[in-house]
């Protein structure tokens, strides 16, 4: 009976020492997760693990190392050890694990060493630690592995099935909330708590509530029947009602929209039938009390009971309505850009092509003009040269429609009403316009004046104008054009392209006409594109329109739809400044005696200007070579009054003639002729010795004229 008696004694103080135990873990636990309920640091989140598992009749030693992804250590922590913890964690930043985290890193039950001195011979902490029986598991949430969590146990208690399974609830605990705070986001810490704590969801309702009140995103839970039940501050300030007003209100009649309604019942439905740890990601419109519709990304998962029941979904949402209107607008904007970089392609390419079609304009231009002064007037040969002459200069105004559409020609900027210019081209409409087309205009008179070229604003109204005419051609047409003055502001601008806050006079044009899809509108501004019939007039229509707003700072947009019309708006900067226009002059004789080099790579045109200002009485030196020309200067470069140069030229270009020549002899003056973009600046072409920039093509009496002006003046 003695014998009996001490059994049962024994196994008395070993179940008293369990329930210790197992208290005292418990206890250690809960102070666990109120000190880490606050903790952004992972350091100091193990710190605390091991501080408080470490306690009486708990564990008598705790250790924790956090790995990466490439196993690599990156924190650890330890409390109760005799030793510095200092020897391991140097074996595990060498990549070497002792025998208990070997094991464990490869699987994921828990591992229980009964004697570590026959098991763990290799170990820097072997007969180091209170005890030698200890149990250590991988931290791992979602086949993620954090670290490793050691601990020993009292040598009183036994390392049995029901201890590995509480050890192992401890890392399950352990490794969410590492999850949580690998996240960086609070709400998923405060879910993992009404999650994993069954009872606690009511026990804690206060706590948890103030807890949802301080997290940043919407916090919302929602019964079977549909009826909010829980609302943080954040979810009222969004929808814009109290948390009175919400709760017990119907959540899918009150703030889902009609056409969203279904499917979200449905998505409730499953997601309540599901298990506690399923989860589901959607985007949807909220109605908001004002009326507004507000975008909402949530993560909805589902609430249990004390007994493990569902009872309802829990959602975390984020407003993202503002972050998707940026994105909406990044995407327009890159197809913005992304249009705009074709058109300067285009204009590179069509830029190229003008400055060749003007080297072969400037001689046919020229010597039909000088053969039309040689031919008997009226005579067959004096017509058939004036059709040649005719058909160049229209060929000199199709290049300068290119370049107008490449933003490569000069242009007579001043301050223009752009009223009056309107009022002149429905003047000049009015004569042919069709019986079917009635004319409707409005024009704001306070719209200021704006700094352009007249007549490019002229071609630009006509355009528009002729295209509205061929688009209501086949029904009654009314073509409604109002002119108004608009500030673009800051809450305006993100829908323009290439506007600045300020005043604008903003063009409307509008018809009712055929209209057009997206598909054709991407490509209205591109040169020779078309969607009218063969044999019906095409060409370079709105890409020269799109060249000279966009080169007055301007911008052009169109709407349209097909059958309900199109409807361009023209937006050109207001000026103040104003300009004093020079009275014209009258133009200097031709006649001269002066020295003059004229340096072409075209041997055409070098013959032409040559034979022209020869007769003109002028002595002429020609060359098609650059380099010739800079070496004749420099031996002779007194014989040389005046220099003509082309700009675009082999080894040496216009400009690097001249700026050679400046060096020699600065005050010689150079005239520079370019067949398309002119980047010099008045300073910089001065700085040369450059004292004209011409565009081709040029005829020989224009060349004339301003020499013998330039004559004048210097």
């Amino acid at each position: 009976m003695r014998t009996n008696s001490v059994t049962v004694d024994e196994s008395h103080a070993i179940a008293k020492t369990r329930d210790n135990h197992v208290n005292a873990i418990l206890k250690s636990i809960r102070i666990a997760t109120r000190v880490i309920a606050g903790e952004t640091s992972c350091e100091q989140l193990i710190s605390n693990i091991c501080n408080n598992l470490v306690v009486r009749d708990g564990y008598n030693s705790a250790w924790v190392v956090l790995l990466d992804e490439s196993e690599r250590i990156v924190a650890s922590a330890s409390a109760g050890l005799k030793v510095s913890f200092s020897l391991l964690e140097d074996m595990f930043k060498r990549g070497e694990y002792n025998t208990c985290g070997r094991i464990a890193i490869k699987h994921p039950e828990v591992i229980a060493i009964k004697d570590t001195e026959k098991e763990c011979s290799a170990c820097p902490l072997l007969g180091k630690a209170p005890t030698k029986k200890t149990l250590t598991k991988r931290l791992e949430y979602n086949k993620k592995i954090y670290g490793l969590l050691s601990v020993t146990i009292p040598t009183k208690l036994a390392i049995d099935s029901e201890e590995q399974k509480f050890f192992k609830e401890i890392c399950e605990d352990i490794s969410y909330t590492l999850y949580s705070l690998k996240l960086a986001n609070e709400r998923e810490e405060i879910i993992a708590e009404l999650l994993n704590s069954k009872s606690q969801l009511l026990e804690e309702k206060t706590k948890a509530q103030m807890y949802l009140d301080l997290a940043g995103t919407i916090f919302i839970a929602i019964d079977k029947n549909g009826k909010v039940i829980m609302i943080n501050r954040k979810g009222c300030e969004v929808l814009g009602y109290s948390e009175k007003e919400i709760l017990q209100m119907d959540w899918f009649d009150n703030f889902i929209p009609e056409q969203w309604k279904e499917r979200l019942l449905e998505i409730s439905r499953k997601l309540l039938n599901l298990t506690s740890g399923s989860s589901v990601n959607i985007e949807n419109p909220v109605i908001t009390k004002s009326g507004e519709e507000r975008l909402i990304s949530w993560n909805n998962t589902v609430l249990l009971d004390a007994t493990g029941n569902i009872i309802a979904s829990l959602s975390s949402g984020e407003d993202i309505t503002e972050r998707r209107k940026s994105e909406v607008m990044g995407k327009r904007l890159n197809a913005q850009l992304k249009h705009s970089q074709k058109l300067e392609m285009i204009g590179t390419l069509t830029g190229g092509i003008a400055h060749d079609f003007n080297n072969i304009l400037t001689p046919i231009i020229g010597y039909s003009e000088e053969a039309m002064l040689d031919a008997a007037p009226g005579s067959q040969l004096r017509s058939d040269i004036e059709h040649v002459h005719s058909a160049s200069l229209r060929a000199k105004d199709l290049v300068n429609k290119i370049l107008t559409f490449t933003q490569q020609i000069e242009k007579d900027m001043r301050p223009v009403n752009l009223q009056s210019i309107i009022e002149e081209v429905l003047d000049f409409l009015n004569t042919s316009l069709p019986a079917n087309i009635n004319i409707r205009k409005q024009f704001d008179p306070a719209c200021g004046k704006i700094v352009a070229d007249a007549s490019q604003i002229y071609q630009v109204v006509m355009n528009l104008c002729e295209n509205a005419f061929q688009a209501m051609s086949r029904k009654d047409g009314l073509l409604e054009i109002s002119l108004e003055s608009i500030e673009i502001d800051e809450e305006s601008i993100g829908r323009f392209t290439n506007l600045n806050q300020q005043k604008y006079v903003r063009l409307t044009v509008k018809d009712n006409g055929e209209g057009m899809n997206h598909a054709l509108m991407d490509h209205i501004f591109e040169p020779f594109f078309t969607s009218k019939d063969r044999g019906e007039n095409t060409g370079l229509g709105l890409s020269v329109v799109h060249g000279i707003i966009t080169n007055n700072n301007g911008e052009i947009v169109v709407d349209s739809n097909p059958g309900k019309g199109t409807t361009f708006q023209i937006y050109l900067p207001v000026t103040e400044d104003k300009y004093s226009s020079s009275d014209s002059e009258e133009k200097p004789k031709q006649n001269g005696s002066e020295r003059i080099l004229i340096v072409d790579d075209e041997p055409a045109i070098v013959n032409m200007f040559t034979k022209k200002l020869e007769q003109l009485g002028y002595e002429i030196t020609p060359t098609t070579s650059s380099v010739k020309a800079l070496e004749l200067f420099r031996k002779e470069h007194g014989l040389f009054d005046l220099i003509v140069t082309d700009m675009t030229m082999p080894d040496l270009s216009g400009l690097e003639l001249a700026k050679e020549m400046a060096k020699i002899r600065p005050e010689t003056p150079v005239i520079l002729l370019t067949g398309y973009d002119n980047p010099l600046t008045d300073n910089k072409a001065k700085e040369n010795g450059i004292c004209k920039v011409v565009h081709k093509p040029v005829t020989p009496s224009e060349l004339g004229n301003l020499i013998r002006e330039i004559f004048e003046i210097h």
